[in-house]
């Protein structure tokens, strides 16, 4: 008699995946060597088999970090026709509909709903652009400081550069350099705002900016380097006060940087804020646009 209900168990298991019970999953695990994840998905997430076939890659990486079970799970879609057409119900996992701040506080607190909640995923959203913030007006009040620190262009002309010294310098180049990071800027707007995952690319984008800028902030005030070249023209005011520095400080976060919005800089060529828009905005626009 066991051995007949074993046999119906792996029948049902082999043929019809979306209809598994917990204890169906579990076995389904410990069959294909995954006894580690048994007590994650099972006896903590109470995933049964509608779940299982609904995870995705990151779902599955966030709880258990295990790329084999993400191949299995694929695998098992494949052959699960039943999958692609069962709709969640409301008491299951379901991270893109839309959860009342109520029904929020109501549900109790499991390890799933794989990454956290959506009041989480907004909270970790507002600390990483608050952090992004300050970084960025901290690197504008470093510029303020680096621009008085610069070298004399008549006793430190620029550095020798191989592409510049031997080609007729263009003053109209930074002009469309700019053009392009606004471009670029609204590209990945628009980017951001279509993808599904706009709140895990923003925490990213944040994070890696808020990095960048202090790193840059620290870099700049370490070295001063010399005007870039002899069309520059850079001669920073010195700031008599902490209250004249700030606002200049304001002015360049407001203008970011860019001679376009009126904003005029001179000490920050060795980390070049322009460059790191335009590589960040490049790199997050080719990662999301899949």
């Amino acid at each position: 008699s066991s051995s007949s209900s074993s046999s119906s168990s792996s029948t049902t298991i082999s043929t019809n995946p979306a209809l598994w019970t917990i204890d169906q999953v579990e076995e389904w695990l410990k069959t294909n060597n995954f006894d580690d994840c048994v007590d994650i998905l099972c006896h903590q997430s109470h995933t049964d088999g509608k779940r299982l076939v609904k995870l995705n890659q990151n779902d599955i990486l966030s709880l258990t970090n295990n790329k084999q079970l993400w191949l299995k799970i694929k695998s098992l879609k494949s052959k699960s026709k039943q999958s692609i057409a069962i709709q969640l119900e409301p008491h299951n996992i379901n991270c893109q509909r839309h959860t009342s701040s109520n029904e929020i506080e109501d549900q109790p607190f499991t390890h799933c709903c794989f990454v956290t909640s959506i009041r989480s995923d907004r909270k970790k959203t507002l600390l990483a652009f608050l952090l992004a913030f300050m970084t960025i007006l901290f690197s504008s009040f470093i510029i303020t400081i680096v621009d008085e620190r610069i070298p004399d262009p008549k006793s430190f002309p620029p550095l020798p550069d191989l592409i510049l010294d031997n080609i007729q310098q263009i003053p109209w180049a930074f002009a469309v350099t700019e053009k392009l990071i606004l471009i670029e800027m609204a590209t990945l707007i628009i980017v951001i705002l279509a993808h599904r995952h706009r709140m895990i690319i923003l925490r990213r984008l944040f994070t890696i900016t808020a990095s960048l800028y202090f790193l840059r902030s620290i870099t700049m005030v370490l070295t001063s380097l010399p005007v870039a070249t002899k069309i520059t023209d850079c001669e920073p005011k010195k700031l008599i006060n902490f209250e004249a520095r700030f606002k200049k400080a304001i002015m360049i976060f407001l203008g970011q940087g860019l001679s376009s919005f009126g904003v005029k800089t001179c000490g920050d060529y060795l980390y070049s804020g322009h460059t790191c828009t335009l590589v960040l905005a490049a790199h997050f626009i080719s990662e999301c646009m899949y």
